[in-house]
């Protein structure tokens, strides 16, 4: 079994990896829910629900036609979800200030 970053990546190299993350290159690594199970099964991962309840920090919420961060909102918990429900999608990122 693959651990730690090689698990979550799946055919992707770790230089392809980083080469995506610091160019801020969207990508998309498809996988059987079976294969990363340990990460599936945590807690608040369960459901939009439970990652809502447990998420310390603003969300954005993005229009669901536009690819860029001008249409997207920051918003709370609350209003994200209604913001889901109506169509757009909704990015939880750790601001740079508490990240570590």
């Amino acid at each position: 079994m693959k651990i730690g970053l090689a698990a979550l990546l799946g055919p992707m190299s770790a230089n392809e990896f980083f080469s995506h993350y610091y160019s801020n290159e969207p990508f998309l690594v498809h996988h059987d829910p079976k294969d990363i199970w340990e990460l599936t099964d945590l807690p608040f991962l369960q459901s939009l629900e439970s990652l809502l309840q447990m998420w310390p920090h603003a969300v954005q919420a993005h229009l669901p036609d536009l690819r860029d961060e001008a249409s997207a909102i920051d918003t709370n918990i609350l209003e994200a979800r209604k913001n889901y429900d109506s169509g757009m999608g909704l990015l939880f990122e750790v601001p740079k200030s508490t990240a570590k």
